[in-house]
């Protein structure tokens, strides 16, 4: 029976959203984002990878407006034990985060975060980077 080892690679869809988290050759993380509107890849300082009581929290921009704010995707990676080249099937979690800022600290007032979830379902496995 081959050894269990960590997933690695991870291919999730959710509506008008689909999300892949894959090795780099030199080790980093690599994130594809599609939706309706975008099709983005996300590349070595590109990708914050945060390990946390949820799990792993992977976060990529998707937009930047000076003075006005910013867009986030993060996605929850779950820890997922795999055997090599047996995908497993998995759900989670993507939220979209618009941070606004303003160029008047007064007008900065009350919520400045704002959070979007979707439910991702697709397959986690392990592959050589």
């Amino acid at each position: 029976m081959p050894d269990l080892i960590d997933a690695n690679f991870f291919v999730l869809a959710g509506p008008n959203i689909s999300v892949t988290l894959s090795p780099s050759l030199d080790g980093s993380l690599q994130v594809s984002y599609i939706d309706a509107q975008t099709q983005m890849l996300f590349q070595k300082d590109q990708v914050q990878s945060e390990d946390n009581a949820l799990g792993t929290v992977v976060t990529v921009v998707l937009s930047r407006t000076p003075d006005l704010g910013s867009t986030t995707f993060s996605l929850l990676v779950p820890t997922v034990r795999v055997r090599s080249g047996e995908p497993m099937m998995i759900t989670t979690l993507g939220i979209t985060s618009i941070h606004r800022t303003s160029l008047a600290p007064g007008f900065d007032l009350g919520q400045r975060d704002g959070y979007t979830e979707v439910q991702l379902q697709g397959t986690a496995s392990f592959v050589e980077s």
